[in-house]
This record gives structure tokens, C-alpha cells and sequence, in this order.
């Protein structure tokens, strides 16, 4: 019966017991998710937006906490002390040239210290600091060519564009002679494709690895041969007397020239590094030199002998006419002019005045 008795006892107290904690825990747990909400939203409102966040770097500069003036200044700092100076080697012909490719070099820094201050929503950004805490943030900018008019200035300076291996055909006047040299092709700096490949080193940061220089081959020039007649042509010229250095004899030119077609044919057919040598035609003229020298006033061309009178104011002027119209020398083709020679007789150029009548 007592057996009987406990076997249908009633349990409402052993439901009571449960039904509590289970309000105690959900409590429990909405105050706790309080909690952290309010920190978590605390932790979102410290962070400071116009600061950079902790653990970051950019090229290995720490720019945690920085404003961005002081980032950009932290960077541009960096760069011109990491990049001012930077070289790449180019080798071509056996040997080492030293490209300076500093001044060329430009850095996207307002973009790096963007990215590095940039932050996200209010909700996320608690989240942004722990991730910066446990992780960190670490970037590489890399330089790029920002004047490539200054690139190519370097490639100048380092005297890859003196390299031309090609020699062109040059020419002398030798013992009576016109004598061509035949140039030879060799190659000489490929400009374009060099800095091409300075272009894709700087893009890949590597300034450690020598370029090979991209060589192109040489062209010889074709002779002008109307240039190198001109240059050379001569026309026969006679000796004559030079009126305005009182008669001193002009020497004879003896002509040059040499057949175009004939040197032209030459040079078509001759091979590389050939000697082609063409006879010169000279021209001697009629009157040389010596020819002038030996003939001149050797010759009584006429001669005529008179007698004057009158008063000894007209003697006086008849000689000093005379003595004017003295040594007069006409070249071919001249007229003489007598009172162009004497000039106006006057009392100021020597002349006694006429009798009065």
C-alpha cells in the first residue's frame, strides 16, 4: 500500500525547478550578448578614422596611427631614399653600361595611403582593428616610369646610343685620284626595345638583373655621288689682275671633275670594305699662273709723242694729267674713260686755273 502510495506521487515540483533555470539562462545569455554588443559598438566608436590603423605597413614603412599628410610624407621620404639613386645595368658589345633611372621614377603614393586609410563601415570596424591587431596589414607599391623622356635622357647619358659598329663608306683625293673606302654593316642599340625592357624591370621592381641589350643591324648609306661632285668639281679659271688691290695677279685654278656615271658603276659593284679607286680629270686653263707672270706689259701695244705749249700754267696741267692717266692698267673687256681717271680740274685737286681772256 505505502509502495503503491509512492509510485503515483505527484512531480510538480521537479517541473518548477526546470522551468526556472532555463528563463535564468536565456537572461543570462541576452545580457551577455549586451554586453558585448556594447563593447564591440564601443570598440567601433574608438577607432579613429582619420588615423591609420595599427600593424600597417607600406614598403616597410610603419604607418600605424598615422594621418594621411604624415603617411604621405613617411612614403614620399622612403621613396626618394630607396629610389633616388636607383640603376639598372645593360650589357651589350662585352661590356657593362649604368643606366640611371632614378629621375624617371614616379610612386602612386596618394593611392597607397588611401588604401592604407580607408575604412569601412561603423559596424565593421571593431572588426577592422582585431583583424589589424592579430594580422596586420603589409603592402608593396611598387615604382613605375613617370617621364619617359627622362628614362630615355638616362639611356643617352649612359652611352648605349655611341654604340654603331657600322662604318660608312668615306672618301679621299689621293694622287690624282678619287678614292672610296666601302663601309661595312655592324649593328648598333636597338633604342625602342631597350627601353621596353627598362620599362618591364622597373614594373617588376628589378634592378638587380642585367639586361641584355637589344642590338638591330646597321645600314650603310648609298654615296651620293652628285653631292661628292659638287663637293669636289672645280672650274678652270685664268689668271687676271685684281683691280682692287691695285693689279696684284689672281692665280689660275686648275679644273677637278671625274665621271659620275662611271664612279657610280664602281661603287654598285664593289663589296664591303672594297677600295675603289677613279682617276680625276683636271682641266689646266689657257692662262696660268707663270703663263701671266712671264707675258705681262712685255708687249708695246702703240705709242705716241707730242709737244706742248702755252703758258706754264697749262704745262703744269697737262702734266699732272699726265701723271694721273700714268700706269693705268685696262683688263679685257674695259673701257677707259678720261675724265673718270683725271677727275674734275679744279684748284683743289691741283689744277692751275685757265687765263682770263
Amino acid at each position: 500500500m505505502d509502495e503503491h502510495r509512492e509510485k503515483h506521487k505527484p512531480k510538480r515540483a521537479e517541473g518548477v525547478t526546470l522551468g526556472l533555470g532555463a528563463r535564468g539562462k536565456l537572461i543570462l545569455a541576452a545580457v551577455v550578448l549586451v554586453l558585448l554588443l556594447g563593447g564591440y559598438t564601443a570598440l567601433c566608436a574608438a577607432v579613429n578614422t582619420a588615423q591609420i590603423l595599427p600593424n600597417t605597413t607600406v614598403n616597410g614603412v610603419t604607418l600605424s596611427g598615422m594621418t594621411r599628410e604624415e603617411a604621405a610624407a613617411a612614403l614620399e621620404a622612403d621613396f626618394e631614399a630607396r629610389y633616388s639613386d636607383s640603376q639598372i645595368t645593360v650589357t651589350a658589345n662585352g661590356e657593362d653600361y649604368t643606366v640611371a633611372v632614378g629621375d624617371a621614377l614616379t610612386m602612386d603614393i596618394e593611392t597607397a595611403v588611401q588604401e592604407a586609410l580607408t575604412q569601412r563601415a561603423f559596424f565593421t570596424r571593431g572588426a577592422c582593428l582585431v583583424e589589424a591587431y592579430l594580422f596586420g596589414s603589409h603592402r608593396t607599391v611598387l615604382p613605375t616610369v613617370g617621364d619617359s623622356e627622362a628614362l630615355a635622357q638616362a639611356v643617352e647619358d649612359s652611352g648605349l646610343l655611341d654604340i654603331d659598329t657600322t662604318v660608312q663608306t668615306s672618301y679621299e683625293v689621293k694622287a690624282g685620284q678619287l678614292v672610296f673606302t666601302m663601309g661595312a654593316t655592324g649593328n648598333s642599340v636597338d633604342e625602342t626595345g631597350l627601353l621596353e625592357q627598362l620599362n618591364a624591370a622597373i614594373a617588376a621592381g628589378d634592378y638587380d638583373s642585367v639586361i641584355d641589350c637589344p642590338m638591330v643591324t646597321g645600314t650603310v648609306e648609298a654615296v651620293d655621288v652628285d653631292a661628292v661632285y659638287d663637293e669636289l668639281y672645280v672650274e678652270a679659271a685664268n689668271a687676271t689682275l685684281d683691280p682692287e688691290d691695285d693689279y696684284s695677279i689672281v692665280a689660275s685654278v686648275t679644273g677637278v671633275s671625274f665621271d659620275k656615271d662611271a664612279v657610280q658603276a664602281a661603287l654598285d659593284a664593289a663589296a664591303e670594305g672594297e677600295t675603289v679607286a677613279i682617276d680625276l680629270d683636271y682641266e689646266e686653263p689657257e692662262v696660268t699662273t707663270q703663263k701671266l707672270e712671264d707675258n705681262l706689259f712685255v708687249d708695246y701695244l702703240g705709242t705716241y709723242t707730242t709737244k706742248v705749249g702755252g703758258t706754264s700754267d697749262r704745262v703744269s696741267n697737262v702734266k699732272l694729267a699726265a701723271q694721273k692717266v700714268n700706269g693705268t692698267i685696262l683688263l679685257s673687256g674695259e673701257v677707259f674713260s678720261y675724265n673718270d681717271t683725271v677727275g674734275e680740274r679744279t684748284a683743289e685737286n691741283g689744277f692751275k686755273a685757265p687765263p682770263s681772256s
